[in-house]
């Protein structure tokens, strides 16, 4: 079992470096036209959130859908200028702040990996396809995936100070993005021991929610922002980017029919990201209740109810997913998992039309790897003593 997950790391570091090298044979070729659109479009979503941090809520300088970060988010982009550089840095920045995260989740959790299937497993993530996305748009999410990811690895640590900064880094990805929220389920395992880390994410996350709003607008800042954010969720709900709707938005296109923004029918595609979205939200309540924490299957079920419910996600939001694997690849995988994540992740492209077929591969993959996990949480399974004792204590 755990021979696949050690291949897997290796065959995802490889597919990042054979990248890099289509990359530098042909910088105007397709791994360049899909991923950078010949350089148009980098730091994009920096550029938006800079400008909201400069002008505020009410502006004119932008579509009002594009000023919908949370006041933090605006504050933390503030000291980086408005420019290429200053979007290249931002991110830069970001992705060094997620690889120390990650690097620590794997010294905290994955203890059967050696050191060179640890630095596979992290090359290969940081090349990964929605990495690259990242890099090419640079949204604040890098910086919610750091704290998201610091938090699986810190949640349940045996010093206090270690969980109380967990529970901050939470808040900090929750407000950041909102969705990350969900991976407080993983509290539900411990709630005895856990309430002072769930009073002090409560606390905090509303704190960083309301107070940078004092430096834009106060209350009428805060009233535009909710209006900006719901023209945003109206504006972007055609472009789901996890679950049903990329694969009905290929097979679609394959058969010359309507994808326009939106196209007619995509109201039922919604609902069943939505409900898969759901069921997914509630096994992993279920496990969590029943002592399981942050097992992968768990937390996988948390990250699929993030990425499937929501209306205006973006590929690079698959960096929450980076802890899933982080714990899958040390608990062991089969073939078909091993399979899945590297479909998932491979940045290498396989063209199709103006696209690539990577997309709607890679959401099949990802189906596939939740309805497992979604399957595996009514399964009983032995709890180790250990984990027996930390749980009743």
């Amino acid at each position: 079992m755990k021979k696949c997950a050690g291949w897997f790391c290796i065959a995802l570091a490889a597919a990042g470096l054979l990248w890099g090298a289509l990359m530098a044979l042909n910088p105007k070729g397709m791994q360049a036209r899909v991923f950078f659109e010949r350089g148009d479009s980098f730091f994009g979503d920096f550029f938006t959130v800079r400008t909201c941090a400069e002008y505020g809520y009410s502006n004119d300088k932008q579509e009002a859908f594009d000023t919908c970060y949370p006041a933090l988010g605006p504050l933390m982009a503030l000291p980086f200028p408005c420019t290429a550089k200053g979007g290249a840095v931002f991110t830069g920045v970001g992705i060094l702040l997620w690889a120390l995260a990650f690097a620590e989740l794997l010294r905290m959790k994955a203890k059967s990996l050696g050191w060179l299937k640890k630095a596979g497993l992290l090359m290969g993530c940081a090349a990964s396809s929605v990495m690259l996305h990242e890099v090419e748009w640079g949204n604040q999410v890098i910086y919610a995936a750091a704290a998201a990811t610091l938090f699986v690895a810190w949640y349940d640590a045996e010093e206090r100070w270690r969980r109380n900064v967990a529970a901050i880094a939470l808040a900090v990805a929750a407000v950041l993005k909102i969705t990350p929220a969900a991976l407080g389920v993983v509290y539900f395992s411990r709630l005895r021991r856990a309430k002072g880390e769930i009073a002090l994410l409560v606390a905090a996350g509303a704190v960083l929610f309301l107070a940078p709003f004092a430096l834009y607008g106060g209350w009428d800042g805060l009233c535009a922002w909710f209006a900006n954010a719901a023209a945003n969720a109206k504006a972007y709900v055609h472009r789901g980017a996890w679950g049903v709707v990329p694969i009905a938005r290929t097979v679609r296109l394959v058969m010359h029919m309507d994808v326009s923004r939106p196209w007619p029918g995509l109201s039922l595609e919604r609902a069943a990201n939505v409900l898969i979205g759901g069921a997914c939200m509630l096994a992993a309540c279920r496990a969590a209740w029943r002592g399981r924490g942050a097992r992968a299957g768990t937390l996988l079920l948390a990250v699929a109810a993030m990425l499937l419910v929501p209306g205006n996600m973006h590929v690079y939001t698959g960096l929450y997913l980076m802890p899933v694997l982080a714990l899958r690849a040390d608990e062991g995988m089969d073939v078909v998992e091993a399979a899945c994540w590297f479909a998932l992740l491979c940045p290498v492209q396989i063209p199709l039309g103006a696209g690539c077929l990577n997309h709607p591969l890679a959401n099949i993959a990802f189906l596939v790897l939740a309805a497992r996990a979604f399957a595996a949480s009514f399964v009983k399974h032995s709890v180790p003593e250990a984990e027996k004792k930390e749980t009743q204590a």
